[in-house]
């Protein structure tokens, strides 16, 4: 059975995680790894990057390390959050490549050994963070906020790599923002509704399906190809 997370949990969810990273240090402009499986745990985290003007870089866990490797160094990200530590296998041998990395956040609180320049934390601790933060500075989000422009970067979307190394593909909040509502005028969206949402999180067409089910206020119902 489908588990129901209301508008309201959501935004203080990412609101959070937005002033948690805030409090660890993300700047506007930054780039954020984000290699999660589809799912409602991921939307929150993008928006909490997103909405303070860090930018999310998203890839699947079944992620492979020749990827991430390519993709972790070409993005210079100085926080990538992991799903789990099957991700972290894969790059764990190859840290000392990532010249800017700073923290690794695990979103199910993994606490794996990582050299003594990088911090890690799980995804409650940032949460819990943000959300001190905010009963501390309740206008600290919206002054956040305030400083994104539409031209800044929101998000950089790496193809599959099947013909060479990945590309990435750089998509402002402007772009995106286009692609959202041309879409939701011109398909007969009922607010009330439910969606399906099941493709890769980095694929721009999940994106955009859970973007316009924002715009339009409807429920997005999280499964998998595998269990189509």
């Amino acid at each position: 059975p489908y588990t129901a997370v209301s508008v309201g949990d959501f935004f203080d969810k990412a609101r959070a995680i937005s002033l948690g990273l805030d409090a660890i240090g993300l700047q506007r402009g930054d780039k954020v790894g984000l290699i999660a499986d589809v799912g409602p745990q991921w939307l929150p985290i993008s928006m909490g990057i997103t909405a303070i003007g860090g930018v999310d870089v998203p890839r699947g866990t079944d992620a492979t390390a020749q990827e991430l490797l390519y993709i972790f160094k070409h993005a210079d990200c100085p926080i990538i959050i992991l799903e789990n530590e099957k991700v972290y296998a894969n790059i764990s041998a190859s840290l000392g490549e990532f010249a800017n990395l700073k923290t690794i956040i695990f979103v199910n609180g993994a606490q794996p050994q990582v050299p003594g320049s990088i911090k890690v934390l799980g995804l409650d601790a940032i949460i819990e963070s943000g959300r001190a933060a905010h009963a501390a500075n309740p206008g600290r989000y919206a002054e956040l906020g305030s400083r994104v422009g539409e031209s800044d970067l929101v998000t950089i979307i790496y193809t599959s790599g099947t013909t060479g190394n990945p590309k990435g593909v750089m998509h402002t909040h402007k772009s995106l923002c286009w692609e959202v509502w041309h879409v939701a005028d011109a398909l007969p969206i009922t607010p009330g509704g439910v969606t399906m949402g099941f493709l890769p999180p980095w694929h721009v067409a999940e994106r955009l399906i859970e973007s316009v089910a924002f715009t339009r206020g409807v429920a997005i119902a999280f499964t998998s190809v595998a269990t189509l």
